[in-house]
């Protein structure tokens, strides 16, 4: 990749020693494929750089700081402030509508923006989120009032579109998620024991199936797995690693369960509801559970 003139400048002003004093900020680096992100980076053994991502892996060009989900006071005082409404009458509205987005900074702050565009307020966002979330956080605002290029939905679309790419079973398993619940998902043992063949003669429904017929068979009641999701125990480790990666899911060390997001949950639910594969979707599930229990 050539490297364009104004960064090459910029590169050599960084790398004189001089100019020690400095600090470099790279927001949003979440794409860790198309290039190498070293080639913009002064090789001095001086200065600061920030990196911000959603990635994970990102954690590995230096030393890595999680930053978790907001507390309900920071989220408070985030959407009171990147709104300008600070009246504190407006608390309870705020707590309500900050709860409603999960308290996730991208979604504040692209409320705070709409409510300041319309001159609207908390409760009336919070309407509109009702009538039509999908819609709302898709919402691309001006450029006056909305500095970044993508929204909440947008953003996350990007990622499943990168995850589709390099494992087309990860994107399906994350839609499945959708047909959990947000929390205490036992997607890992789940998938691992819908792997397991067990003769239909020791099964859970062995009983079931002496009494209505000698020849029950398993795949007629349980349906059969998908073919796209028959993986052995390290391909689903390595597919729920490309998840978590891109922070879609989170790991509950405790249960060893999963979490996602209340808004990617909602988002995910949305896609399915939408989407000509519906059906298929559902199916997958069931086969998968099914398959886990029985």
């Amino acid at each position: 990749m050539e490297m364009p003139k104004d960064v090459s400048a910029v590169l050599d002003w960084m790398s004189e020693e001089q100019n020690q004093d400095w600090l470099l900020v790279i927001n949003n680096l979440d794409d860790l494929k198309s290039f190498d992100i070293h080639d913009f980076l002064p090789n001095v053994s001086f200065g600061r750089i920030i990196f911000t991502s959603r990635r994970k892996s990102a954690g590995r060009l230096g030393q890595s700081v999680d930053v978790g989900v907001m507390s309900d006071s920071e989220a408070i005082e985030m959407l009171h402030r990147c709104s300008g409404r600070k009246d504190p009458a407006q608390n309870d509205a705020a707590m309500q509508l900050t709860q409603a987005l999960g308290n996730l900074p991208l979604a504040l702050d692209q409320a705070a923006a709409y409510i300041t565009a319309q001159d609207s307020t908390y409760d009336h966002y919070q309407d509109l989120l009702r009538d039509g979330q999908a819609e709302l956080l898709s919402h691309k605002l001006l450029r006056a009032v909305w500095p970044y290029e993508h929204t909440v939905y947008t953003t996350w679309q990007m990622s499943m579109s990168q995850i589709t790419c390099q494992d087309p079973l990860a994107a399906e398993l994350m839609q499945i998620t959708a047909l959990f619940s947000a929390n205490d998902i036992p997607l890992e043992l789940i998938c691992q024991s819908a792997q397991q063949m067990i003769p239909h003669e020791e099964g859970f429904l062995s009983g079931f199936f002496n009494f209505v017929s000698a020849d029950g068979n398993y795949n007629i009641i349980l349906r059969p797995l998908p073919q796209q999701l028959c993986r052995t125990r390290q391909g689903f480790a390595a597919v729920i690693s490309l998840l978590i990666s891109f922070s879609l899911l989170s790991r509950i060390a405790a249960s060893n369960t999963f979490s996602v997001h209340p808004l990617v949950h909602s988002w995910l639910n949305h896609r399915i509801n939408s989407s000509i594969r519906h059906n298929h979707y559902i199916y997958s599930s069931v086969g998968l559970i099914n398959r886990a229990i029985f």
